[in-house]
């Protein structure tokens, strides 16, 4: 099946893809995420129930998440538990 993509802008300014159904995020880092909320590492670590030293090293690519814990942060950034690139 092939469906069209747009690039659109959303509300929130950040790039999204347009389908039919709406518009979905393209995925970004945790850090661009953090920023996005104007959060700072230690915000967003009480904010998930985790540590900063796993909010660092998270951004710094040192470690994958447990997946408890992707589900924490996503939960903190109001954002799909998928939505976050913890590339390394």
């Amino acid at each position: 099946i092939l469906v069209a993509l747009r690039l659109i802008c959303c509300d929130a300014g950040f790039p999204c893809y347009h389908l039919a159904q709406g518009p979905f995020p393209i995925m970004a880092t945790l850090r661009e995420l953090r920023e996005r909320n104007a959060l700072s590492q230690r915000d967003l670590a009480r904010l998930a129930g985790i540590s900063v030293n796993t909010v660092l090293d998270l951004e710094k690519s040192r470690r994958r998440p447990r997946p408890s814990t992707r589900r924490k942060l996503a939960k903190a950034l109001n954002v799909a538990p998928h939505e976050i690139d913890f590339s390394l």
